[in-house]
């Protein structure tokens, strides 16, 4: 058979696994099977290209390692240089670490003194640098490394190991380093290490047999989780299919992103996963064939949904590294069906086009790529490139709208800010004048409720508010009641459901398909409120009107506002109750995806209870400022954590399906997906040969 090759200029990388063009049938086939969604093509950012370091000046000679080389948030790129001068006689090569971001580059650290090798750097927004290394001091005993600074100020050990080590790390902004390495018996284990603290995620046990293979990466984001690929153990010998899969850990029971032994499942492999802060996996796999033949797709897997980037039915034929950041893009790097290769960041190779060979570059023009999961969040990419006219370099392209370098965390911590507000509201025909509950949250560094959504990988925000003590429903009386009209509004039937039921704490408000006393209000019958738990309704006016599908939903949502006299707007998402008491509340910010599913946010004050006395007067049990309404007298209890949860509480959300951002759950359903990882990225195997960058450190 025919092994493709994704070319980078003269250096052939070979791929372990090979992928035949497939039909349209065979992916409408899948579709149905599992469920996705095709993404539709975005609109083409243009992109400027500057240049990191090249072989034209004072590195002429030199080797830039294609695969070795990574860029955070800031923009800052580290990479790896190996100079050539005396490859395949006598020393070994030297080994050097850079940074750069459009200037002079800056040394991090090299092989002449501490280690005689130096693997892949990976580099956080601190500047942290995390690489492998062997270590003199240790009499060349192989281990993880983190350098802080450039040229580097510290360097800290975080593992050290006699069998063989290790994988190619990642590192996050808190400093956690993932790897993969041999524990203290040699089993394969993938590691988190923190400072002083080593935690394992995964270990070849049992379950799992091995997680060492060429072009095998790990992920990990900045809540701590590790996505990762592995093998999994036969069951027989005469089991002759791959067993592989995709998964994620962050100390405890690991989850099942993908896998081959799955019943039914319709994936030969999978390539090595990247996971973004929202806890969405992205990944390539080749699909079983059906009819024609196989193809290859790209997926993401958020909350146990599948959805579909792009496929090799139609412009590309392989697809190589890949990478997602914070807003859910996907840059990938992949053949073209009509010959050549780049890198894009959805389904047409023209409007998602970032560069491909023949583009003009650097004075020249491209004839070989090399992209390696160097995407940040704000939309820039790095990678190497050979030139038609022998140069070699590492390149960063620039969006032409540079998104800021915040984190999502950064953009929505303690930007809600609740409050009573003296107002007359017109509650069922009839005006109500007195202290309502406002709760306006408004994304830090002047981003847009847009943008912000987009840096988490949401479509948007909505509030949840969870009627936590209701002594009246709680006790409610044995029934019947008094049928809901105009003139029984306070009978409990006004409240029941679409179902007739009388909800009882803790529930949603409102409740889904809207209270009956609605339906009364409104002069029509069920539903009058949609079938999702958040506060403001994204399907029906606020006079309980279904909107005309296609109208857009975030125009609805700031329609849905329920302050008459104010509202939402482009960078405000309000919250306003006027309920009567005695009630109280838990009310929290969350994001929401495209399909309508949704993620409590765990970021720092944006979960807060308030309730409502029995004469309807609202406490605010926050940040409330007496100063606004000098009558008032708040109990200020202050925003709260997942910490101050019931568990009813908390129970609810898992019964309603609703995840917390950053807290690892379990999916809701078996996903019919696994994986082979890409021969791709660097693994360690001692010595070094030009043409070759995988290797593994022996010590």
């Amino acid at each position: 058979m025919t092994i493709p090759t994704l070319s980078c200029g003269s250096f052939p990388i070979v791929q372990s696994s090979y992928f035949r063009q497939g039909s349209r049938e065979v992916r409408k086939q899948i579709m149905i099977s599992l469920i996705l969604v095709l993404l539709g093509s975005r609109t083409a950012l243009p992109y400027a290209f500057t240049k990191i370091v090249d072989t034209s000046g004072v590195f002429s000679g030199d080797f830039f390692s294609a695969g070795d080389f990574s860029i955070n948030n800031v923009g800052t790129v580290t990479f790896q240089i190996l100079k050539t001068s005396n490859i395949g006689v006598g020393p070994r090569p030297e080994e050097a670490i850079f940074t750069g971001n459009g200037g002079a580059v800056t040394l991090v650290v090299d092989n002449k003194s501490r280690f005689t090798e130096i693997g892949p750097p990976f580099i956080n927004d601190a500047g942290i640098i995390a690489f492998v290394g062997l270590d003199n001091t240790k009499r060349g005993t192989a281990g993880v490394f983190t350098a802080n600074g450039a040229p580097a100020t510290a360097i800290t050990p975080l593992f050290y190991n006699v069998h063989t080590c290790c994988g190619e790390p990642s590192i996050n902004n808190a400093g956690m380093v993932a790897f993969e390495a041999s524990d203290a018996i040699g089993r394969s284990t993938i590691f988190r290490a923190s400072g002083n603290q080593l935690t394992t995620i995964a270990k070849s046990d049992g379950f799992f047999k091995t997680f060492q293979r060429e072009g095998r990466f790990v992920s990990i984001n900045n809540t701590g989780t590790v996505a990762f690929g592995a093998d999994l153990t036969r069951p027989n010998p005469f089991d002759l299919g791959f067993r592989v899969g995709i998964f994620t850990g962050s100390g405890g029971p690991t989850t099942t992103i993908a896998d081959t032994t799955s019943s039914g499942s319709l994936f030969n492999f999978v390539g090595s996963p990247s996971i973004n802060d929202a806890g969405t996996v992205a990944f390539t796999a080749e699909m079983k064939p059906i009819s024609s033949g196989n193809i290859t797709s790209i997926f993401t897997s958020s909350n146990g949904l599948l959805t579909r980037v792009v496929d090799t039915s139609a412009s590309f034929s392989f697809f190589s590294s890949l990478a997602i950041n914070a807003p859910g893009t996907v840059a990938f790097q992949a053949n073209l069906t009509a010959g050549g290769s780049g890198i894009f960041t959805g389904p047409d190779p023209l409007s998602n086009k970032v560069i491909r060979t023949g583009d003009p570059l650097g004075g020249s023009t491209v004839a070989g790529l090399m992209f390696s999961r160097s995407l940040n969040d704000r939309g820039q990419i790095a990678f190497f490139a050979n030139l038609a006219d022998g140069t070699q370099g590492i390149y960063r392209a620039d969006p032409s709208i540079i998104g800021p370098a915040h984190s999502f965390e950064e953009v929505v911590s303690n930007s809600v800010k609740t409050m009573l507000v003296t107002r007359k509201f017109d509650v069922n025909g009839e005006e109500r004048a007195g202290l309502f509950l406002e709760a306006d949250f408004k994304p830090n560094f002047d981003f847009t409720l847009e943008q912000a959504a987009q840096l988490g990988g949401y479509d948007h925000f909505n509030w949840l508010s969870v009627v936590t003590k209701d002594p009246l429903l709680e006790n409610p009386g044995p029934g019947p009641f008094p049928e809901c009209t105009s003139l029984t509004r306070d009978s409990f039937d006004c409240l029941t459901d679409v179902h007739g039921n009388l909800p009882r704490p803790p529930y949603f408000d409102p409740v889904r398909g809207g209270y009956k006393y609605q339906t009364v209000d409104f002069g029509h019958p069920f539903p009058v409120r949609d079938d999702l738990p958040w506060y403001l309704d994204e399907q029906f006016t606020k006079d309980g009107k279904r909107v005309t599908p296609g109208s857009g939903l975030k125009t609805v949502l700031v329609a849905n506002t329920l302050d008459s006299n104010g509202g939402s707007s482009a960078d405000t998402l309000q919250f306003f109750d006027a309920p009567t008491g005695p009630i109280e509340f838990l009310t929290e910010l969350v994001g929401v995806f495209p399909d309508g599913s949704g993620q409590l946010l765990n970021e720092p004050n944006t979960i807060f209870r308030w309730k409502v006395s029995g004469d309807g007067m609202i406490k605010v049990l926050d940040n409330f400022d007496p100063s606004i309404v000098p009558d008032a007298t708040p109990q200020i209890l202050g925003f709260i954590t997942l910490a101050d949860f019931t568990s009813d509480e908390l129970n609810l959300l898992t019964q309603e399906g609703i995840s917390i951002r950053g807290v690892p759950e379990p999916h809701t359903f078996l996903l019919l997906a696994s994986g082979l990882a890409f021969l791709f990225g660097t693994r360690w195997i001692g010595a070094r040969k030009r043409k070759t960058r995988h290797r593994r450190f022996v010590g």
